[in-house]
């Protein structure tokens, strides 16, 4: 059993690490047992999505993210706008409260997320506290694009 599991780790970083580098499935395992095909295995897409994402302080500020040209901005108490070099129309996002450092456990509340009217290029985030009134919180924000869009 223990065997099964590394190999799916191992399969599921070849996914993660061919689609950051722009190589589809097929592409990126070569050719099949039967020799020569290259076709994606079963229950795998050929092309992976591009997951990005971002940690955001609680001021609107750009903390962190794992693509250059991501930035982000406040834009009232509880109101915040996170900015991709690329449309992100097609893809999906969540996200979650939490601190902008490593460590530590931010106050409670709500967050909700959405495209940004306007901007095909940028997600629209909303906090707010446990007692349901905006807040300033910091939070991460993940998308997932089904194709790689740079």
């Amino acid at each position: 059993m223990r065997r099964m599991v590394i190999v799916w780790i191992v399969a599921a970083a070849t996914v993660v690490t061919a689609g950051s580098l722009g190589l589809s499935i097929a592409g990126a395992a070569g050719s099949s047992a039967s020799g020569g095909g290259t076709s994606a295995p079963r229950g795998l897409v050929p092309n992976p999505a591009l997951v990005v994402g971002s940690v955001v302080k609680s001021n609107g500020g750009l903390d962190r993210a794992t693509m250059m040209g991501i930035d982000s901005d406040g834009l009232g108490k509880g109101l915040y706008e996170v900015v991709f070099p690329f449309a992100v129309e097609s893809c999906i996002f969540s996200a979650t409260i939490g601190k902008s450092n490593f460590f530590g456990i931010s106050k409670p509340g709500f967050i909700t997320t959405a495209g940004r009217r306007g901007r095909p290029n940028a997600v629209f985030v909303q906090t707010r506290g446990a007692n349901g009134k905006l807040a300033k919180r910091p939070f991460h924000l993940v998308m997932a694009c089904p194709d790689s869009p740079v």
